[in-house]
């Protein structure tokens, strides 16, 4: 009989399903408050079980994660188009 792995996500109690675009959230080890994000699919054979790691479900789960993650470091939010300033040239 097959063993039957099934995939949550850790903000909300989606469950994976085949066509889903999943995300996972990577501790960076060269920086303390630093993370790595992946598409599911290019990880999922390994490495998804280790301390840190964050399996996130949607686009709006993974935004909360990050939002979470920087306030925790304490770092300030980000306003405007992927947090950047225009400057005038």
């Amino acid at each position: 009989m097959p063993i039957v792995t099934q995939v949550i996500c850790d903000r909300c109690p989606k469950v994976k399903g085949e066509n889903n675009g999943w995300w996972v959230v990577f501790p960076e080890t060269r920086w303390p408050q630093g993370f790595s994000v992946y598409s599911f699919d290019l990880v999922r054979d390994g490495g998804l079980d280790g301390a840190g790691v964050k399996i996130l479900c949607s686009v709006t789960c993974l935004c909360e994660e990050i939002r979470m993650r920087t306030e925790k470091a304490g770092l300030p939010a980000a306003s405007g188009a992927a947090g950047a300033t225009a400057t005038p040239a």
